[in-house]
């Protein structure tokens, strides 16, 4: 038995990604390319930065936190924020810094100039016509992410998922979702990026709970330190998702659960398209 899970690229990311973080990466993408000399190069899991044939830099995502890997040897290591990695993947650009933080995104753009004065390449800027991220990583559906080949279908044993619950610990998650306005819906499910929540796909979504008809529950368990992530469907398709208050395209619910919390949206609009 086979359950069907989807791996989301780098750029699939990006554009799941709300404006502050396309920002971020932006910022941080641009200073690097601003120096004569440094190519960049995007795959499947981040995108990485070489100068004379050795990478400098790599931008990545540990599920959704946007995360810096930099090959410089000078850094503060009483700062609790830079972190040294120990791992033959980064063995090339081992400080680590997580850019959830603009406390952390200031650090990393410190430690992008010492990482120029390393190599010294501080004095070589060259005219870098900036793309316009915002337009680039716009929100796309689940369906147009898999057109695009910047999602893709991955299989794992039903086994190993179930033994992999049993090692940790779980916590509850209530839903309780609103509709802004009257509509002719008459069920609502759930479709995320866990297994509980049938890995974006939305066959295996799951139904919530009618309280009245602006109101819907459930209630569900999931591992302990998760980024979920979850759109909302009136039907088992995506040609039912939410859409947002001018119906247009939204990014994905998006919270870090590390306890048992009650997650409360609100739904404007919904896709009507024909299938």
């Amino acid at each position: 038995m086979k359950e069907t899970l989807y791996s989301e690229s780098f750029e699939a990311k990006l554009i799941n990604s709300n404006h502050e973080k396309i920002n971020k990466y932006a910022v941080l993408r641009d200073t690097l390319l601003e120096m004569k000399g440094v190519k960049s190069r995007i795959t499947w899991k981040n995108e990485k930065f070489r100068y004379n044939k050795e990478t400098i830099a790599v931008l990545t995502f540990s599920h959704t936190a946007l995360i810096l890997y930099l090959n410089v040897k000078e850094y503060d290591k009483t700062n609790k924020n830079i972190e040294l990695v120990d791992t033959k993947k980064y063995e090339d650009t081992p400080i680590k810094i997580n850019l959830k933080t603009n406390k952390n995104f200031k650090i990393a753009l410190t430690l992008i100039q010492q990482l120029m004065d390393e190599k010294n390449i501080m004095d070589f800027r060259r005219k870098y016509n900036q793309p316009d991220y915002l337009d680039i990583y716009q929100p796309r559906t689940f369906e147009e992410l898999i057109q695009l080949g910047l999602i893709k279908e991955v299989k794992v044993k039903d086994k190993m998922i179930i033994e992999s619950k049993e090692q940790v610990e779980t916590v509850g998650v209530k839903f309780v979702i609103n509709l802004v306005k009257q509509s002719d819906v008459k069920e609502l499910y759930l479709i995320g990026n866990i297994a509980e929540l049938g890995s974006w796909n939305p066959k295996q979504g799951i139904k919530l709970e009618k309280i009245n008809d602006k109101r819907y529950e459930t209630n569900i368990l999931i591992p302990i330190n998760t980024i979920l992530e979850f759109k909302i469907s009136k039907d088992k398709t995506w040609y039912g998702v939410e859409k947002g208050i001018f119906k247009e395209e939204i990014r994905n619910h998006a919270y870090f659960i590390n306890r048992d919390v009650i997650i409360e949206d609100k739904i404007f609009n919904f896709r009507d398209e024909k299938r």
